[in-house]
């Protein structure tokens, strides 16, 4: 069944800013007039989930997006089909009560979500808001909000989210240009810090934040890596001109003489306190007080230009020769433990020896006082039907809900590191009932996360310390009563 709906003739912007009265986004009204059903394959809440990743780009709230869901949750999947509307024929009293809050709020937030473009409204004469339903369920008559324009700018959202990840893998390699290239500098400097751009290669390292931010646009990050490049070509191109002609002084090439071994003797002799020979390879110096304090950045590992030039000094011959020594020493060693024990593969292994072959063991966190019933009653409805879409039987196991909340921390932003570190410290189980909080808690406004990445971080280092209580929190939840209401 299709139900009519005005078509104007001028349809605005998509995205932008509509009317702030009670009036339709007209926009929003066409594409609820060209609504022909979610393509197949696509489930109602796939939508939202985009709406979640884009929701700061698009210009909504945690508050909007929450109620959002909840309006989708009170639709149905034929309601998403071809000849039928989703509209939400519930009052606003009756919305306001189960959402807990005011009347005003209500229409407040339908509006906001109307100048987005994705709802708009479906009003009887009186802009009354009823409806019912046939004995199969189909939609027969309603009155109220219409997510028709969610589902039609699905294709839309899709593209908004893949520019959005190309961004992001944009903006993640020019911050490691920009972390390289003042890694690289700053060995310029401590190498020749007499060098023409030493004050300028400075004060640029002095203006640049000490942490990359995730505000700092992508054309900041290519303008400081483009600055620090040129420094550094400046600094190797002297770096090569004086390998060529040696320093100068004066405008001159200066060459130190060869020493002769009687001079490097006399001059070994003069000044110097009572020491080992230094020809030896582990000598110690006999009187260690007047010793140079060593810097720790002077003990830090070096790196290597991105041209492949090593800022590391060559070792002597003398080491050579030592570490191939020692090479051949740890070579011999490694050949006479594996003789040894090829000696004794005939012999039966000790029992104590014999490894056990326990499970894998995971740090406590309660997720053994925990059932998938309690877990269901926790996800919230959009989690419920991926769960029942990632399972092979359409019911409930929990395989299907690790994979559907895997696919949930992709949209509430945990990064795949995160969420593979969660599963083998916590295990696949405690890791998904993890997400299924996050994800119940996102759509409270009372209860909202700043960052979902960090509360799995959290969960887990609580976990390690002995202080993670999963049960804790799912019976927590599960005492508040109807939680989609």
């Amino acid at each position: 069944m299709q139900i009519d709906t005005f078509m104007p003739e001028q349809p605005a912007r998509l995205f932008g800013i509509g009317n702030t009265s009670r009036q339709q986004n007209e926009c929003a009204e066409a594409a609820a007039k060209t609504f022909n059903g979610l393509r197949e394959g696509v489930s109602r809440w796939e939508p939202l989930s985009l709406v979640k990743r884009l929701q700061s780009e698009v210009g909504l709230t945690a508050t909007h997006v929450a109620h959002l869901e909840f309006l989708v949750g009170y639709t149905r999947d034929q309601d998403w089909s071809y000849g039928s509307n989703p509209i939400v024929y519930l009052t606003v009293s009756a919305t306001a009560n189960k959402r807990g809050i005011s009347e005003r709020q209500v229409l407040n937030i339908e509006r906001a979500l109307n100048r987005v473009g994705l709802v708009c409204w479906h009003d009887s004469g009186n802009q009354r808001r009823y409806g019912h339903r046939s004995k199969t369920g189909e939609l027969k008559e309603a009155y109220g909000v219409n997510l028709a324009p969610l589902a039609a700018l699905y294709d839309r959202l899709l593209g908004l989210v893949e520019e959005q990840e190309q961004r992001a893998r944009v903006w993640k390699q020019e911050k490691a240009a920009v972390l390289l290239c003042k890694r690289v500098l700053r060995e310029q400097l401590t190498l020749t810090p007499g060098h023409a751009s030493a004050d300028q290669a400075m004060g640029l390292l002095a203006s640049l934040p000490r942490r990359v931010e995730a505000r700092v646009t992508i054309t900041q990050l290519v303008q400081w890596s483009q600055q620090m490049k040129s420094l550094i070509e400046q600094f190797e191109e002297n770096s090569q001109d004086e390998g060529e002609t040696g320093p100068l002084v004066g405008g001159v090439a200066q060459f130190e003489p060869l020493e002769t071994e009687h001079h490097k003797d006399t001059q070994n002799n003069i000044g110097r306190k009572n020491t080992s020979g230094r020809s030896e390879l582990y000598f110690r110096h006999i009187n260690t007080n007047n010793t140079k304090p060593t810097l720790s950045n002077e003990r830090s590992n070096r790196r290597t230009l991105p041209t492949g030039n090593d800022l590391k000094k060559p070792p002597s011959a003398k080491a050579v020769m030592a570490l191939e020594k020692y090479k051949r020493e740890s070579k011999a060693h490694t050949r006479q433990h594996l003789n040894a024990f090829a000696d004794r593969s005939d012999q039966p292994p000790l029992p104590q020896l014999e490894q056990p072959s326990l499970p894998t063991s995971f740090f406590g966190s309660g997720i053994e006082h925990i059932t998938l019933k309690q877990v269901m009653a926790c996800a919230s409805p959009m989690l419920r039907d991926m769960i029942r879409n990632a399972s092979k039987t359409g019911g409930a196991d929990w395989s299907a809900v690790v994979e559907a909340a895997k696919l949930a921390a992709g949209y509430l932003g945990i990064s795949a590191p995160a969420w593979q570190d969660a599963r083998d410290r916590l295990g696949a189980s405690a890791a998904a009932t993890i997400v299924v909080i996050a994800e119940r808690r996102s759509t409270d406004p009372k209860t909202t996360i700043n960052s979902y990445g960090g509360f799995v971080r959290g969960c887990v280092a609580k976990a390690q310390a002995g202080d993670l209580h999963l049960h804790k929190s799912v019976f927590g939840l599960l005492s508040k009563g109807n939680l989609d209401e």
